[in-house]
């Protein structure tokens, strides 16, 4: 018990969008996928129009097999103004890639100056 919490109660702690994007991060780095994703899907939800956020979900979405849905969030954070960063067309590029969309895949690699025929 304290001055400020009286009766001894748990306090709410709520966390911003950073927070889940960092416990996604540290999940991403030991390996699991589906708990990074749920941690950025919690990012996404709190800052919806935050295009990082969207790109982070994007890219562990494409490593975990989901190459549509990755390239879904990844193009969205582009229309909501995302950086047009070197991250975000290759993961786009190699999810075309898969699918055997090889056009699509070299426009994505060459709008960053990567070319896998080299």
């Amino acid at each position: 018990m304290t001055e400020n919490n009286p009766k001894g109660k748990v306090l709410p702690f709520a966390q911003n969008a950073d927070f889940y994007a960092r416990k996604g991060d540290e999940r991403r780095e030991r390996g699991a996928l589906a708990e990074a994703a749920a941690f950025y899907r919690k990012a996404v939800e709190l800052e919806p129009d935050d295009p990082d956020f969207r790109i982070l979900l994007g890219c562990v979405y494409g490593e975990m097999g989901c190459g549509r849905l990755s390239n879904l969030l990844l193009a969205s954070a582009l229309w909501r103004g995302g950086r047009e960063d070197a991250l975000l067309y290759y993961h786009m590029g190699v999810n075309y890639f898969d699918y055997r969309l090889y056009d699509e895949a070299m426009a994505c690699f060459e709008a960053v100056g990567f070319s896998p025929m080299a």
